[in-house]
């Protein structure tokens, strides 16, 4: 089971607005791994650009419609 939490913008204080989802996967871990911690994975089934450096002060940036005039994104501000 995978649990995703996410504040919705900067401007929202935690618990105010969340979008959060429990989804369950007929895959191993390690290939669930290697999808949300690889560019190739993200963009094999979540979003067509992305940046992802899995290193402390590393990016980890998902661009949803990256041709948009305001693209849509999801983007991590601390990687621990």
């Amino acid at each position: 089971m995978i649990r995703f939490d996410h504040c919705v913008d900067e401007m929202t204080s935690p618990g105010e607005r969340i979008l959060a989802t429990d989804i369950e996967l007929a895959a191993s871990q390690e290939l669930v791994w290697q999808a949300w911690t690889t560019e190739a994975g993200v963009r094999s089934f979540f979003a067509p650009q992305c940046r992802i450096e899995l290193k402390p002060g590393g990016a980890y940036e998902m661009y949803f419609n990256p041709q948009a005039p305001a693209p849509v994104a999801v983007v991590e501000k601390e990687i621990l």
